[in-house]
């Protein structure tokens, strides 16, 4: 772990070094199963932490599944995030996710959430119609996996994602 002998720059590569190889993993396998990826790093992601937003300056990786989801490594879990149409959501069996948390939030405004299993879950009929009550024309959902989550599991969720009509831009 950290040691007040250590230099800034060693600290950081002991906490980027499992981030790296994590992104290394997800990268290969999911190139060897024929998806486009695009990726790179990226500062300001929020999340919430004791129900507060908090902005993530440093960067992280995320690989960007060519039209269909971002999946983001962080320090502490990896994220899978895409957008659904209004219409796809309202059509989307939320139950799928009863696993993971996640949340379901705005695109216009990433601030504003529609749903999120922190606070308390929810049945996929109460989300089904939350989503298609709210304003917008499509919903971005984000779902979080632990850090050490397999990525035949990571696979499988992108590959539910493309089924059912997530996407990015």
């Amino acid at each position: 772990m950290c040691t007040e002998s250590m230099s800034q720059i060693d600290m950081l590569n002991m906490i980027y070094e499992p981030i790296v190889n994590k992104k290394d993993e997800l990268y290969n396998t999911l190139i060897e199963k024929g998806y486009n990826i695009n990726w790179g790093y990226f500062t300001h992601h929020m999340l919430r932490r004791d129900n507060e937003l908090f902005t993530e300056l440093y960067p992280i990786p995320v690989l960007s599944i060519v039209n269909i989801c971002d999946i983001g490594i962080d320090v502490e879990h990896i994220f899978i995030e895409g957008k659904l149409s209004k219409a796809d959501a309202k059509k989307f069996d939320f139950s799928l996710f009863d696993c993971y948390d996640f949340d379901i939030y705005s695109v216009e405004d990433c601030t504003k959430d529609y749903y999120s299993t922190a606070c308390g879950k929810l049945s996929a009929q109460v989300i089904q119609d939350t989503v298609a009550n709210c304003d917008e024309k499509e919903v971005l959902v984000a779902l979080y996996l632990p850090f050490d989550a397999d990525v035949e599991e990571i696979e499988s969720i992108v590959r539910l994602m493309r089924k059912s009509g997530f996407y990015i831009v």
